[in-house]
C-alpha cells in the first residue's frame, strides 16, 4: 500500500481536568511568571473530567485521514488500556496502524490538563513509550508514502537525520513540526535540515527561542529564519493567526478564525499544521488556501475539550474557506 501521508511522533492518553475555583499566584518562582496553586493536602473538587487521546502523530493523523488522505501512522504506545484506547480510535478514524509499535517495557504516553475557566492550562506529562523512538521503528524497507508528518521525537537527532536521507533518497515529501527535544537543538542544527524539509512549522514563542529574538521582534524573525531554505516556514501565533513564508511568493498573515471565547487550545497547533498540509497537497501549494483551512480547522478544534473532538469532520468548500481573511504582506 502506498500511502498519501504517513504521521510520526508521539502517541497518548490525555485526561483534561476542569476546576472553576482556581487560584492564580503571580510570582518570579514560576517560569511564566504565574502559578496555578493548591492547598497542600487538600482534596480539590474537579467541575467535569474529560478524557481523549492526544500526540501529535494521532491529531495530525485524524485530521489527515478525514480530508480524504490514505493516511498511516509511525508510533509508540504501551500495552495498557491506554494504548488500546489509541488504537482503538484511529482504527475507528480509519487510519492505518500497522506501524504503531506496542511497547512492552514502558507505559503509553499521559498528559493530565489542568484548566482554568479561562481556557488556560497546566499539563503534567508522561512521556513513556513516545519518549523511546529507535531507528527500527521506521518500517524502512515496508512504507511507500509521498509525504512525511514529522511531531515530536524526544529530541531524537540521529532518528531524525536518518529520517530525512530516507525521505531525500526516496522523493518523499516531509513537514515537520519540532518537539520541546528537537528545539533544544537550536536553530544551527534545525536549520541543517532545511535541505530535506520542505515545511517548517513553529509557533511564535519556539520562534524566537531558536533566532534568539524577543517574541514581538516578528521581523528579526522572519529575518532569520526566511535566510534558510525551507520552501515553506509557518508560524503560528493563538489568538493572533499565523504567518507563513514561502520560498517563492512572499508572506502571508491569516486571521484565527474563532471570534468565540476558546474552550481549549491543546490541539490546536497540530489542527492548523495537519490542515495546512492537506491543503497544500490537495490545492497544490496555494499558500492562502492552505492556512484558511488551517484556520478553519484549529478554529474549532479550541471549540471543543480535547484535541480531536473539534476536528474537522471534511474539507470544507473554498466558498465557506475564502471568509476567513488573508493578508500578503
Amino acid at each position: 500500500m502506498t500511502f498519501d501521508i504517513v504521521t510520526i511522533g508521539s502517541s497518548t492518553q490525555d485526561v483534561f481536568l476542569i476546576q472553576k475555583d482556581v487560584q492564580i499566584v503571580s510570582s518570579k518562582k514560576f517560569a511564566t511568571g504565574r502559578g496555578e496553586c493548591f492547598a497542600l493536602g487538600a482534596k480539590v473538587e474537579l467541575d467535569s473530567v474529560v478524557f481523549d487521546t492526544g500526540g501529535g502523530a494521532t491529531n495530525a493523523a485524524v485530521t489527515l485521514r478525514r480530508s480524504g488522505f490514505k493516511t498511516g501512522i509511525v508510533s509508540r504506545a504501551g500495552n495498557d488500556p491506554a494504548g488500546q484506547e489509541v488504537l482503538r480510535v484511529l482504527k475507528h478514524e480509519r487510519v492505518d496502524c500497522r506501524y504503531l509499535h506496542i511497547d512492552h517495557e514502558h507505559g503509553t504516553a499521559y498528559s493530565s490538563i489542568l484548566l482554568t475557566p479561562e481556557g488556560e492550562r497546566t499539563v503534567l506529562v508522561y512521556r513513556g513509550a513516545s519518549h523511546h523512538f529507535v531507528w527500527d521503528d521506521f518500517p524502512i524497507h515496508q512504507l511507500k508514502t509521498k509525504w512525511l508528518y514529522v511531531t515530536s521525537l524526544a529530541g531524537n537527532r540521529e532518528f531524525f537525520r536518518h529520517l530525512v536521507d530516507w525521505a531525500t533518497f526516496y522523493n518523499v515529501k516531509v513537514m515537520w513540526n519540532p518537539g520541546v527535544g528537537e528545539l533544544e537543538w537550536g536553530w544551527e542544527a534545525i536549520e541543517s535540515f532545511d535541505s530535506g524539509v520542505h515545511i517548517l512549522m513553529v509557533n511564535r514563542e519556539e520562534a524566537a527561542q531558536l533566532t534568539k529574538k524577543l517574541p514581538d521582534n516578528i521581523q528579526g524573525i522572519y529575518n532569520t529564519l526566511h535566510r534558510s531554505r525551507f520552501g515553506v516556514i509557518l508560524v503560528t501565533d493563538g489568538k493572533h493567526g499565523a504567518f507563513a513564508w514561502a520560498e517563492q511568493g512572499g508572506r502571508y498573515v491569516v486571521e484565527a478564525r474563532s471570534a468565540e471565547k476558546p474552550i481549549n487550545t491543546t490541539g490546536a497547533g497540530d489542527a492548523f499544521g495537519s490542515a495546512f498540509l492537506a491543503g497544500y497537497i490537495k490545492f497544490k501549494g496555494d499558500i492562502p488556501v492552505s492556512l484558511r483551512l488551517a484556520s478553519y480547522n484549529s478554529g474549532l478544534v479550541i471549540m471543543e475539550m480535547g484535541p480531536k473532538h473539534g476536528i474537522m469532520k471534511r474539507m470544507p468548500g473554498l466558498n465557506t474557506l475564502k471568509r476567513i481573511k488573508i493578508i500578503k504582506e
